[in-house]
C-alpha cells in the first residue's frame, strides 16, 4: 500500500477518535455542590444530574457521602439527549470516581428515584434504612415511569447492601441492563414481597429484536423477606425473596427477549431464579449457578420450589439452560413441600430445560405440578443425582460485602466467586469466569458494544459478530 494512502487513513482515523472524544463531555458532582454551578471541574460540582447533558457525556460523583433525597431524589435527573443514537440505544453515564467510594443513603425513600430514561449508574455502594419496615417498600435504586415507559439504562459494578423493595424497581420499563452488582440483604421490607433482583411488569417502548432485558456477573445472596409481608398492612406470608426473578410479564404484553447469564445466587429467602407469568416474551436463564436457596421457612409458594423455577402459571418461551443447582441438605422441605433443584408448573414445547446440573441431597432433582405436566418432559441431556463438587459453597451467610479498596464487583467477590467451581460438572455450565476479550454472544445486548471501555472488566462482552474457533 502506498505511504500516502497509510498516512492518510491513519490521519482520518486520528480525527475520527479526537472528533468523538470532542463530542461527549465530562461533568462533576458532589454532595455539597449546586446545581446554580457550572459543573465542568472539581470545584464547581453539580448537587444532582438534573441537567441537560448528551449520550457519551459523564457525570463523576465525587468521594462521598450522598442522601438519595438530596441529590438523586424523585424529579432531579435531567434529560439526556439521544439523536446522535440509533433507537435512542444509548447512555450518558453518572459514575463515582472511585468504586465504592460513593455511598448513597436513604430513609424511607429510595436511595436513587431515576425519571428520566438513558443512564448508566456504575460504583456505587446503595443502603437504606427505615422507620418501620411497613415505611420504606422502595427500591434502592427506583426506576418507576409516572406515565409512559422508561427505558435504557445501565446499572453495574455497585453493591447493594442493605436495601428493602430490592436493589433496583423496573415496573413499566424497557432496555435495563443490570451487570456485575453484589445484591446483600436487599429484601426487608414488609410493604411489598420482594426479591434481590426483579423485573416486575416490564413494557415495551419498542418491538426490535434482541435483547431487552439482561441481568449477568450479578453475585446475590442472603435476600430473605421479613415473617410477613404484602398483603393489607404487610400481613401476607413470604413469597419471595429469590435470586433474580422475571415476574409478571404479561401485565403490559411485554415480549422483549430477557435473558440471565452467568450470575450466582445462593442462601436466599426463596429460589435461586425463577420465571413467575409469561406468555408473551421469550426469556433465556443459562449458565448460572445457585445453591442452598430456600432460606425462609414460612414461604406460602411451597408447592413451587426449585433453585431453578418455571413457577406461578403455565408460562411458555422459557429455555433453561448450562446451569448448575445444587439444594441445600437442611432444607430438603419447606414445610410439607420438597425444595427441588429444577421445578416447573406444567410447560409445552416453548418450555425446555436442557444441559443442566442439579443435585439434591434427598434425591429431589426435578419435580413438574400440574395438568400440563403430561405433555412435558425435562430433557434427557440434563445430569441430576451427582454432587457438583463446588470448591467451598458457604454453608452460612458470609455477611455483608466489604468492597473498600477493590477495583471492582468482581475483584471485591472474586472469592466467594471461586468458592463456585464445580468440579463435577461440565467446564462450559454454570457460572463462567470473565474473559477480557469479546466472543460471540447472541444473547448479549448488541447496543452495550459501544461502551467495551466503560464494562471492560466486568462482563464477557459478546460483540463478535460470528463464531471464531481455532
Amino acid at each position: 500500500m502506498n505511504w500516502r494512502v497509510i498516512v492518510f487513513a491513519f490521519v482520518a482515523w486520528l480525527f475520527c477518535v479526537l472528533q468523538a472524544r470532542a463530542a461527549s463531555a465530562t461533568y462533576f458532582l458532589a454532595p455539597g455542590g449546586s446545581d446554580s454551578n457550572a459543573g465542568k471541574s472539581l470545584g464547581a460540582p453539580w448537587r444532582t444530574p438534573n441537567h441537560a447533558i448528551k449520550c457519551g457525556d459523564t457525570i463523576v460523583a465525587a468521594a462521598g457521602v450522598y442522601t438519595g433525597t438530596t441529590n438523586f431524589n424523585y424529579g432531579s435527573w435531567g434529560t439526556v439527549d439521544t439523536a446522535a443514537s440509533s433507537h435512542g440505544q444509548c447512555v450518558a453515564f453518572l459514575k463515582c470516581a472511585a468504586f465504592a467510594a460513593c455511598t448513597v443513603t436513604s430513609r424511607d425513600a429510595p436511595a436513587m428515584f431515576v425519571t428520566s430514561s438513558n443512564w448508566g449508574i456504575m460504583g456505587f455502594l446503595f443502603s437504606q434504612t427505615a422507620t418501620t419496615l411497613m415505611t420504606n417498600g422502595f427500591a434502592c435504586v427506583q426506576v418507576t415511569p409516572a406515565s409512559g415507559v422508561l427505558a435504557h439504562f445501565i446499572i453495574a459494578n455497585n453493591v447493594f447492601n442493605g436495601c428493602y423493595g430490592g436493589a433496583v424497581s423496573t415496573n413499566g420499563d424497557d432496555y435495563v441492563n443490570e451487570i456485575a452488582n453484589v445484591v446483600y440483604n436487599s429484601a426487608q421490607t414488609r410493604v411489598a414481597c420482594t426479591s434481590g433482583i426483579s423485573f416486575f411488569q416490564p413494557a415495551n417502548v419498542d418491538a426490535l429484536p434482541g435483547t431487552h432485558l439482561y441481568a449477568a456477573q450479578n453475585i446475590i445472596y442472603n435476600n430473605v423477606e421479613p415473617s410477613t409481608c404484602g398483603g393489607i398492612g404487610g400481613t401476607g406470608a413470604p413469597s419471595d425473596g429469590e435470586a433474580i426473578i422475571f415476574d409478571t410479564f404479561g401485565t403490559y404484553s411485554f415480549t422483549g427477549q430477557t435473558v440471565a447469564e452467568n450470575n450466582i445466587g445462593f442462601l436466599n429467602g426463596a429460589g435461586g431464579f425463577e420465571v413467575c407469568g409469561n406468555t408473551t416474551a421469550k426469556i433465556y436463564i443459562v449458565n448460572n449457578t445457585a445453591w442452598a436457596n430456600h432460606t425462609h421457612a414460612l414461604l406460602n409458594n411451597t408447592t413451587e420450589l426449585g433453585e431453578f423455577a418455571n413457577a406461578c402459571a403455565q408460562n411458555t418461551g422459557v429455555e433453561i439452560s448450562r446451569n448448575i443447582a445444587k439444594t441445600n441438605a437442611a432444607t430438603a422441605t419447606i414445610g410439607k413441600n420438597r425444595n427441588y433443584a429444577f421445578y416447573t408448573s406444567g410447560g409445552d414445547a416453548s418450555v425446555t430445560f436442557n444441559n443442566n446440573f442439579g443435585y439434591s441431597a434427598a434425591g429431589n432433582h426435578t419435580a413438574c405440578s400440574n395438568g400440563a405436566c403430561a405433555a412435558f418432559s425435562f430433557g434427557p441431556s440434563n445430569t441430576l443425582g451427582t454432587d457438583p463438587g463446588f470448591a467451598n459453597a458457604p454453608s452460612t451467610n458470609p455477611g455483608a460485602p466489604n468492597c473498600s479498596g477493590y477495583a471492582n464487583v468482581p475483584e471485591c467477590m472474586a472469592t466467594i466467586i471461586g468458592d463456585f467451581r464445580a468440579a463435577a460438572a461440565p467446564s462450559g455450565w454454570g457460572y463462567q469466569q470473565i474473559i477480557s476479550t469479546s466472543v460471540h454472544d447472541p444473547l448479549y445486548p448488541q447496543w452495550l458494544c459501544q461502551y467495551s471501555a466503560q464494562l471492560s472488566g466486568l462482563i464477557t462482552q459478546g460483540c463478535l459478530s460470528v463464531n471464531r474457533t481455532k
